[in-house]
């Protein structure tokens, strides 16, 4: 059941696109997909959020914000936006995850997981057996594990996306 999806940016994925596709709950990264590496949103970038969150929500779909940066970073955005959010989750390890997706009785069948690398978020999809949304990282200065991580990525990529068309 591992549908892929790619989009340009979170701000693509449209309320429409997700009623059409049953989508009732999504898991998103934080960095690099909801905002820049390690950043906090300016104003423009806050509204865009906001406005695009609120849309989601007018049509049930649900977010938990799903990350390995550190919870104190994750809480600085989730407050703010009164989201569930969980630091330090190890994707592409699922365990926090999946505690949080039984916790809320969700079913997967209704889950979109959407994030912005292949190694952690789109294979932590794929083991938790949930649609997969790719998203293009927000440009920024990531720290240097990451870009070496999208090096290696890239090949990977080009044959996932091809395989998923």
């Amino acid at each position: 059941m591992h549908q892929v999806s790619f989009f340009s940016s979170y701000l693509d994925i449209q309320p429409a696109w997700l009623v059409e596709n049953n989508i009732k709950f999504i898991l998103s990264d934080l960095d690099s997909t909801l905002a820049k590496h390690n950043t906090p949103h300016n104003e423009e970038e806050e509204r865009q959020f906001k406005e695009w969150y609120d849309s989601i929500e007018r049509v049930g779909v649900g977010l938990i914000i799903v990350s390995n940066n550190s919870q104190e970073y994750v809480d600085g955005f989730v407050l703010k936006h009164k989201l569930v959010g969980i630091g330090k989750c190890n994707k592409p390890g699922t365990k926090k995850i999946q505690e949080t997706l039984v916790t809320k009785g969700l079913n997967l069948d209704t889950v979109l997981f959407i994030g912005d690398q292949l190694f952690t978020d789109w294979w932590c999809a794929k083991r938790l057996d949930v649609k997969f949304g790719y998203i293009s990282p927000i440009p920024s200065q990531e720290p240097i594990h990451i870009r070496v991580k999208r090096l290696i990525e890239k090949p990977f990529f080009h044959l996932a996306k091809k395989k998923s068309l």
